[in-house]
C-alpha cells in the first residue's frame, strides 16, 4: 500500500514539475520574480495537501476494509 503511493507521489510530483516546466519555462527557481515564486508556491502547496490528504485517507480506507474483513471471516 505504501509502496503504491510513494510512486503515485513520484509521479505527481514529475507531472506537476513537467506542467510547471512547460508553464514557465525549465530552470526557474524561486527568487526568479514575484510571479514565479508565487506559481511555485502554489504548486507546492497543492502537492503537499494532495499527497498528504490521499495518504491519510486510503490508509484510513484501507484499515477500516481490513477490519470489516476480518470480522466477516470470524
Amino acid at each position: 500500500m505504501w509502496a503504491g503511493g510513494a510512486f503515485a507521489a513520484g509521479l505527481l510530483v514529475v507531472a506537476s514539475q513537467l506542467r510547471t516546466g512547460i508553464a514557465l519555462g525549465f530552470g526557474v527557481g524561486f527568487g526568479d520574480s514575484p510571479a514565479t515564486d508565487l506559481v511555485l508556491l502554489q504548486t507546492t502547496d497543492d502537492l503537499f495537501r494532495d499527497i498528504v490528504s490521499e495518504a491519510f485517507v486510503l490508509t484510513a480506507w484501507r484499515l477500516y476494509r481490513t477490519s470489516a474483513s476480518r470480522e466477516n471471516m470470524g
